[in-house]
């Protein structure tokens, strides 16, 4: 902590000598064709341009573009954020998500199946992407997940309610008008903004004196529940390596630089983090320290490379050997219908997915060999059905939420979901587990 934070004043003073150049793209969609308009969209796109402006960004300011003009947009901003020390994108319009994947849609965009946003609309991925190549840092504001466009046309869909998490690429911020999986209000009932909450508060905010960026944040956080009532709040997610402060406090006191690179380098220590490294002969390529962290960089990747190298035969063969047997303790029923539980102690198991299995799903890679430790564990000694499930939930007085199906995938590997196309027999087999289940309220 003392290390990342040391970090961002040394950032803030290598930054003085030289104005920093800031590039931002503002999208305000708010006449579409086919799926609902929006109100304050445009507004909202013009205020924070304005506000942009105000702090030093050359703005590329654009509204209701269909999918041929946001793709042609993006590709001139491509080239305007080259080598820019900041890129930011804000856009005000409709959003929505498609198994994980968030999608910006165009004024033109038909409210068809959801399985073509790919030809449709905007990847966000692609926004970022752009971003991360041009710009040394980035951020994303996204105040478009305002409802579901595509409700009114053809029935709601759950799969395409609110903006999915993202992880954040290096030095980026990325922030939403509301939480993951929610909507964001285009405009406060009863009042008479012209602006969504959300861009309200942003442009309240951005770039006060002295604020670093996450500090805005929590005042924007704080604004839009306030306004909402607590009905929506916004979410960020950050990569960002140092402190960002848009606007400089001209009253604090100047700092004294010092030996930067020797207090950085003497905060490093013994470390072989490949990105502490980086970031020093980043900073520092003219330093007396430089040949050593240049060495210890060539041995840090070596190690990483290793680390990360295929495993041999042998290597899986020893991973994947038969586990230490357990202890059985007791056997048991929870009802009538339930499968039969044995308790166990002392045991090993394999977490996830072996290498030795070519088809996976994306969470189940790299398996673990977990011991279960002291402390007893239940497990049924058969694979627990549907029917298996309802008659514990209906016997003990527990309660399940209604979207937690089990379905079969493409891989025809058993996975989590809310489809119903796929029949729920009872004798389908279930991964619901009962210890969870327990922890639901009975009613």
């Amino acid at each position: 902590m003392a290390l990342l934070l040391w970090l961002g004043v040394a950032g803030g003073l290598l930054a003085q000598g030289a104005e920093p150049r800031r590039v931002a793209l503002v999208i305000g969609n708010a006449r579409y064709v086919q799926v609902p308009a929006l109100g304050n969209a445009v507004n909202d796109a013009r205020l924070i341009a304005d506000r942009l402006e105000g702090l030093g960004f050359e703005v590329m300011f654009r509204t209701d573009l269909t999918r041929r003009g946001f793709l042609d947009t993006m590709t001139e901003f491509r080239e305007t954020v080259d080598g820019a020390d900041m890129g930011l994108f804000f856009f005000a319009g409709h959003g929505v998500q498609l198994r994980g994947t968030n999608y910006l849609l165009p004024t033109d965009v038909e409210p068809g199946n959801t399985d073509f946003l790919n030809a449709e609309a905007i990847d966000l991925d692609t926004v970022t992407r752009i971003l991360n190549e041009g710009a040394q840092v980035s951020m994303v504001f996204l105040d478009a997940c305002r409802n579901n466009p595509f409700e009114a046309t053809r029935g709601s869909d759950p799969d395409t309610r609110g903006l999915a998490r993202v992880a954040a690429q290096r030095n980026t911020l990325i922030s939403f008008a509301a939480a993951p999986g929610e909507v964001a209000l285009d405009r406060v009932a009863g009042s008479d903004f012209q602006n969504s909450p959300f861009t309200t508060a942003l442009a309240r905010h951005l770039g006060t004196p002295g604020d670093p960026i996450s500090r805005t944040m929590i005042k924007v956080r704080r604004d839009v529940l306030d306004l909402t009532g607590g009905r929506q709040v916004p979410w960020e997610n950050s990569s960002l390596v140092e402190e960002l402060v848009l606007t400089k406090d001209p009253t604090a006191p100047p700092a004294e630089t010092g030996a930067l690179d020797a207090e950085f380098w003497d905060l490093i220590g013994e470390s072989g983090s490949v990105d502490l490294l980086e970031r020093f002969l980043e900073r520092f390529p003219d330093s007396s320290f430089a040949p050593e962290a240049e060495a210890r960089l060539r041995r840090a990747r070596a190690a990483r490379e290793t680390a990360q190298a295929e495993p041999t035969e042998a290597e899986l063969r020893a991973f994947y050997a038969e586990p230490v047997p357990p202890v059985i303790l007791q056997r048991f029923w929870d009802c009538d219908s339930c499968p039969e539980m044995v308790e166990i102690e002392g045991s090993e198991l394999i977490y996830g997915t072996p290498d030795t299995v070519v088809r996976a799903q994306y969470d189940e890679r790299p398996a673990l060999r977990l011991s279960v430790g002291q402390r007893p564990i239940a497990v049924a000694v058969t694979e627990t059905s549907q029917g298996q499930f309802d008659a514990f939930v209906r016997d003990t007085g527990h309660d399940w939420p209604e979207a937690c199906l089990i379905t079969a995938g493409d891989d025809a590997l058993p996975s989590m979901g809310s489809r119903k196309d796929v029949p729920q027999t009872r004798t389908f087999p279930s991964l619901r587990q009962l210890d969870d289940a327990k922890a639901m309220p009975t009613g």
